[in-house]
């Protein structure tokens, strides 16, 4: 007996919605079944008035067999016209989490809606499908392309990137340039310096990320080097080779998973990257909440400033740590006791 089709790791289902907020589907990947308990679950959605136009959602869906990991955004087309509102959706494997890669599916689903703006509505339909195939690749699949490209050199572009920098590429290849900018946005830390003020007052209780600034008041904001990447012939090389021995842990953390995905596994799967990324990426915040406040104490407690010497030398993300205090406004005590660690964190680690 012939096995039912099932969804794919890559699947996506593509609706257009009438004023009913009934679902009728224009392109999907799905086996008829899985379409039909997809539509269910949207419309019920819709009909709760709990979606919103440009606001992607990810919910885990029964789809039959197992439950399915969909990330669904409802579209605006052009007023005035028969069908105003599409449903985009991608669809994967319950394990493979979409979460840490919503900035990326949100930015692909805003290039759909901008060619449902543009284009005719018989045309909609080819005009969407070159986006709908290309999901997977261009929304998850950066991450894995950019770890087995640039190998251990990956940790320069790291660094940039939480360094808060600039990248610049030079290369006729657009789907690497596509690649390396996305991997780049996604290690930043701006997202988690702008939490607020409130947050950093529970910290040493909570955990909570601290609130440094990432549009400080001073004029003379420190930032890292841009980076330029060249990429040609198949051979990469960069403008210049900064780093710290954390970014450089954190690469390796991404070249061993990759190593062992690739000798254990038929293919490498982009979220366990991510998770690394983003357990590095917490850990720099964590480190930067301790740091922030030592120098708070340290500006009453020598003591504290011993422990704060000892904290910066050891971290091995000095420079990167220091750059985003110092660009936080400061008063003049405490930017005195980052200077000074500035200048200590150069020479050996403290035992």
């Amino acid at each position: 007996m012939e096995t039912e089709k099932r969804y794919s790791a890559t699947s996506f289902a593509f609706y257009a919605v009438d004023e009913n907020n009934q679902l009728t589907s224009v392109l999907t990947t799905l086996p008829q079944s899985n379409d039909e308990d997809l539509k269910k679950t949207i419309e019920q959605r819709l009909s709760r008035g709990s979606v919103f136009t440009g606001s992607g959602q990810i919910v885990t869906v029964d789809l039959g067999i197992e439950p399915a990991n969909c990330y669904f955004c409802l579209l605006a087309a052009n007023e005035g016209i028969e069908t105003n509102q599409y449903v985009v959706c991608f669809i994967t494997e319950c394990d493979r989490g979409l979460d840490s890669f919503r900035n990326q599916l949100d930015q692909h689903a805003l290039k759909i809606e901008s060619i449902i703006k543009d284009t005719l509505k018989e045309e909609i339909k080819s005009a969407v499908k070159p986006l709908l195939d290309s999901w997977y690749r261009d929304c998850l699949l950066f991450i894995v392309e950019c770890v087995k490209i640039l190998g251990k050199d990956i940790k320069y572009v790291i660094y940039n990137a939480v360094g808060n920098g600039q990248i610049s590429v030079d290369t006729d290849d657009k789907q690497f340039e596509n690649d390396i900018e996305k991997f780049h946005s996604s290690c930043t830390l701006s997202a988690l310096l702008s939490t607020t003020s409130e947050s950093s007052e529970s910290s040493d209780t909570s955990g909570s990320l601290i609130d440094l600034n990432p549009e400080p008041h001073t004029k003379t904001k420190r930032i890292v080097d841009i980076l330029c990447v060249t990429y040609k012939s198949k051979q990469v090389s960069f403008s210049h080779q900064s780093c710290t021995d954390f970014c450089e842990r954190w690469a390796q953390g991404l070249l061993e998973k990759f190593a062992y995905s690739l000798a254990e596994e038929s293919e490498i799967n982009p979220i366990n990257l991510k998770t690394i990324s983003e357990t590095f990426k917490l850990k720099t915040i964590q480190d930067m909440n301790t740091l922030k406040r030592i120098v708070k104490e340290a500006e009453l407690d020598f003591y504290a400033l011993y422990r704060s010497q000892i904290f910066v030398r050891n971290s091995g993300n000095s420079q990167i740590l220091l750059m985003h205090a110092m660009n936080e406004e400061q008063n003049t005590e405490a930017m005195t006791i980052l200077k000074l660690l500035e200048q200590k964190s150069t020479s050996a680690p403290v035992a």
